[in-house]
């Protein structure tokens, strides 16, 4: 449960979500990252430092925090939050983690939150699956053994389709003809998260 003493805005949100879910950011660091939009871990070296890029999309109410290797190391963190208001005028934040490596990564986390009279509540009843399962993009003759492989897949929060979030596969050239669709779009009603396809 977290409590917001304030206004409700993305920045705020963000400002107000525990470090279990902004990884290596304080609350200082936070605060930097609103102002300079850039962030470097301390800590770091010539070997290993990571840096946090910050950028927002206001009038989507959508912010996105990339962690990346200023040493040269392809492995990255993606953190996405955004903000969606119900037909009654409460908020709901949508929280997206994917990490791993440019060619090779996968969903980490999905959480949503519901506000009630000025609190966040974990709640897991809007629509949104952690993952999807690979065969939702295959094929319907894909031979069965497909359905197990590991493919990199996350979700975008901030898609082309206004008010929607979007799951999607990225594209493995060797398994291309048993695809059948790259993206699962999940378009919110101001109550839930209702999953459409789309090629």
């Amino acid at each position: 449960m977290i409590n917001l003493s304030f206004g409700q805005t993305i920045e705020e949100l963000f400002s107000v979500l525990p470090s279990e879910y902004t990884p290596y950011l304080s609350i200082t660091g936070k605060d930097s990252l609103l102002k300079f939009k850039t962030y470097t871990i301390p800590g770091g070296d010539s070997v290993e430092t990571l840096e946090v890029t910050f950028s927002e999309e206001v009038d989507v109410d959508f912010i996105r925090l990339d962690y990346l290797f200023t040493t040269g190391q392809n492995g990255f963190i993606s953190i996405q939050l955004r903000k969606f208001v119900k037909n009654n005028g409460d908020v709901v934040l949508v929280y997206s983690r994917h990490s791993g490596m440019k060619r090779a990564f996968d969903q980490y986390e999905l959480l949503t939150f519901d506000n009630l009279k000025g609190q966040l509540f974990l709640i897991k009843n809007l629509g949104l699956p952690e993952t999807t399962p690979i065969r939702l993009f295959l094929k319907s003759n894909s031979p069965e053994s497909l359905n197990s492989m590991t493919l990199s897949t996350g979700y975008d929060l901030n898609p082309d389709l206004p008010n929607s979030v979007e799951y999607y596969l990225y594209p493995e050239t060797d398994f291309d003809n048993w695809i059948e669709k790259d993206k699962i779009i999940y378009t919110w009603d101001g109550n839930k998260f209702t999953p459409t396809s789309e090629k």
